[in-house]
């Protein structure tokens, strides 16, 4: 079975790289833009010179590597850390309470259940037509045990975005052998990565699944070099709890299962295999599970809401452009309380339906079906900010917003377009030097395959259900590894070159 690994590996890898790369080159040349208001229309921009500005972000990169070289990761790490805690103060001290959307509905969805009303779980409501949040709410509603003040929200988003920094820098010391200079790199990036900074205020499933996700991958790779049945139990664990938060993890799981069922075959480790098989199960069978336990607290018998092939008859829909192609609008529910009556049968089947007509015409439209999804695949993966700032205090209501610098920023103006730019520049360097590192970084591949896989299954996936650029951050986020490693590789040659 083992050449039957490699040659799994090899056509992965070339998959890999051609997705890395496509991605890279359309952000070379194009830039996607999101409005700063309830409509969420996206603009699309040709920047060439967006390469002169990563050529700039990649001179501050080494520069910032040189001046805290001397410096521990240690000390790095907390440096960081406390320059993001006082930016969280900043923000909460200056930012109303300004949860909104599906967060909104989903927060108050949590207080009704935790105070015995169950309306939200009956015809019509929130979580009748949308079950898929239930893990959300359980999660909302611990948080809401914990403090009653709303904002307690955006302070575990910052200590769980700390978490996420702390295990991207840890999985780069698995990969690379506890290389201390790569390690460094990595941490400056990640705290680079201003994108995830800015969803402090966004009150949703993200921030909290992405933490969950990438605990999961250290503590896979973990498993896959010691062997410990402790690591394997943690993974598990982590891996279903970011799918319970959000299922787009899912994606995440199946990379996990893959890389994990290639290690089965590579060496013969039956464990590698239960584990596989434990956490795809796990994370498939949550929703039922955490349904059960509510149909058991309220009395209330779970609804099967919205099928999933909704999303994907939306998603696939070439009429479907007031945003951007395949971005959410509002034909899947419609088509759910409307078309169906609320019945989730009937609802898959038109939607199979749909999916079919969209796949007809799509095939009887050629030129229109690239433009389509070419627009969508800029519109969510080339859009610098990744709707961070867009998640949080909306332009139309200023009120939420105290501070000039704040509004500025909430509502695309100077302080927005200034950190458009520089995240922008920052992700090309990410997805650049990441693209470099896969092509000829062989000893180093097998280990960063599951961040890679992690990266072209999210590709995959968002080209058939709903757009948003938001859901695309975590994917470029754990590119940073291979980045930091090229980068520290350019060092070490300039270095050679002066000595």
């Amino acid at each position: 079975m083992k050449w039957l690994e490699e040659i799994s590996r090899k056509i992965m890898h070339y998959i890999i790289v051609i997705a890395i790369t496509t991605i890279m080159v359309l952000n070379c040349v194009f830039t996607a833009r999101v409005a700063y208001d309830e409509s969420e229309k996206v603009s699309y921009f040709v920047q060439p010179q967006s390469i002169i500005f990563a050529v700039v972000m990649g001179i501050i990169i080494c520069s910032m590597f040189c001046g805290l070289k001397k410096f521990s990761e240690k000390t790095i790490f907390v440096a960081f850390t406390i320059m993001y805690i006082a930016i969280m103060i900043y923000m909460v001290l200056n930012i109303k309470v300004c949860i909104r959307a599906d967060a909104k509905y989903v927060l108050d969805a949590a207080k009704q259940i935790s105070n015995g009303n169950y309306a939200s779980l009956k015809k019509g409501g929130y979580l009748y037509i949308y079950p898929n949040q239930l893990g959300l709410v359980s999660y909302d509603r611990i948080l809401l045990k914990i403090c009653k003040n709303e904002k307690i929200m955006y302070i575990i988003n910052l200590f769980e975005i700390i978490l996420i920094n702390w295990f991207g820098y840890r999985i780069s010391n698995l990969i690379f052998k506890c290389n201390v200079s790569v390690n460094k790199i990595v941490i400056i990036l990640e705290f680079l990565f201003l994108p995830q900074l800015f969803f402090i205020m966004f009150a949703y499933g993200l921030i909290p699944g992405f933490c969950a996700m990438i605990a999961g991958f250290y503590f896979v790779l973990k498993f896959i070099e010691h062997r410990k049945i402790s690591m394997a139990i943690i993974s598990a664990v982590l891996c279903v709890i970011a799918a319970v938060l959000k299922m787009n993890f899912l994606i995440g799981a199946i990379a996990v299962f893959i890389i994990l069922f290639l290690d089965f075959m590579k060496n013969k480790e039956y464990r590698s295999l239960a584990l596989a098989m434990v956490i795809i199960m796990g994370t498939l069978m949550s929703g039922k599970v955490i349904g059960a336990i509510y149909e058991f607290e309220t009395g209330v018998e779970k609804n099967n809401g919205i099928p999933s092939t909704a999303w994907i008859a939306m998603g696939t829909d070439l009429e479907n452009t007031e945003k951007a192609p395949g971005w959410y609008d509002i034909s899947n529910y419609a088509t759910y309380t409307l078309d169906a009556n609320y019945d989730s049968e009937k609802a898959g089947e038109i939607s199979q339906k749909k999916i079919k007509d969209n796949l007809k015409k799509s095939i009887e439209n050629p030129g229109r079906t690239i433009k389509f999804y070419g627009k969508k695949i800029v519109s969510m993966w080339c859009e610098p900010m990744f709707q961070s700032v867009w998640s949080g205090p909306c332009i139309d209501t200023k009120d939420y917003v105290q501070s000039t610098i704040l509004n500025s920023l909430y509502s695309g103006k100077n302080v927005e377009k200034v950190c458009s730019i520089f995240i922008k520049a920052l992700v090309l360097n990410i997805l650049i030097f990441s693209c470099i590192f896969r092509w000829r970084s062989f000893q180093y591949r097998e280990k960063s395959d599951l961040l890679y896989l992690f990266f072209l299954g999210g590709i995959i996936f968002h080209i058939f259900w709903e757009g948003k650029s938001q859901y695309t951050y975590p994917y470029v986020f754990v590119l940073i590894p291979g980045c930091a490693y090229e980068f520290e590789k350019i060092l070490m040659r300039f270095k050679k070159c002066y000595k």
